[in-house]
């Protein structure tokens, strides 16, 4: 019915203004427009007081290797007392002034103890440019990570990582979309982070990101 049909639409494109104004109203808008991180909202999705992960939760650590300095954040899964839902919540980011990997994971382990963490699970996330041996590093970028945070205490570390192309669109579309169902909020002092939502850009009628030179 009608009715089923356009709460379907919102369940599947309600992420897209674009795709709401032109699969629902019948309006010829673009698809890719403003900012890319569109469905954050500061009042909805910014805690006001910081939540700390569980060291029985997996730490989700993602990494971006096109970034200089070098760029991470830690992310769990957290499960709501009342009613059982569960919600992604980003914990911590990188500082800026990191270039190595060696010293962006001493980083990790003072913002996650050892003492507190180091039994916690860790699966390490990031796009394909993490495995072509860059940042002056022998291996890969992920067996230096693997290594360097089981050196420093944390020994349940997991390489998640793929190695086929993740296109830009579908990862765009991924975050607007735990934004947009209210299931991924923010710890109050992730200034970058919040920034970066506030500020990254689409380019003009394409679901990619506008990255200015020397941004």
């Amino acid at each position: 019915n009608p009715a089923s049909y356009l709460a379907n639409l919102f369940a599947t494109y309600g992420h897209n203004q674009g795709y709401i104004k032109s699969y629902v109203y019948g309006y010829f808008a673009p698809f890719a427009f403003g900012l890319a991180a569109e469905c954050y909202k500061a009042s909805i999705h910014d805690f006001k007081e910081k939540v700390d992960a569980l060291p029985e939760n997996d730490i989700i650590l993602t990494w971006d290797f096109n970034a200089n300095p070098l760029s991470w954040l830690a992310i769990s899964e957290m499960t709501e007392p009342t009613d059982q839902s569960s919600y992604y919540v980003v914990h911590e980011e990188s500082s800026l002034g990191y270039s190595q990997i060696i010293e962006s994971c001493i980083e990790f382990s003072v913002k996650f103890p050892v003492e507190k963490y180091g039994g916690t699970p860790i699966k390490v996330y990031g796009d394909r440019s993490g495995y072509q041996k860059t940042h002056m590093v022998k291996g890969d970028s992920y067996d230096l990570i693997a290594k360097s945070l089981k050196d420093l205490g944390y020994y349940h570390v997991e390489l998640c990582t793929p190695r086929q192309v993740i296109l830009e669109s579908d990862a765009i579309d991924a975050a607007n979309r735990l934004f947009y169902e209210n299931i991924c909020f923010l710890n109050p002092h992730l200034k970058g982070l919040k920034r970066s939502f506030s500020m990254t850009k689409l380019k003009s009628n394409e679901r990619k990101i506008e990255k200015p030179a020397k941004e």
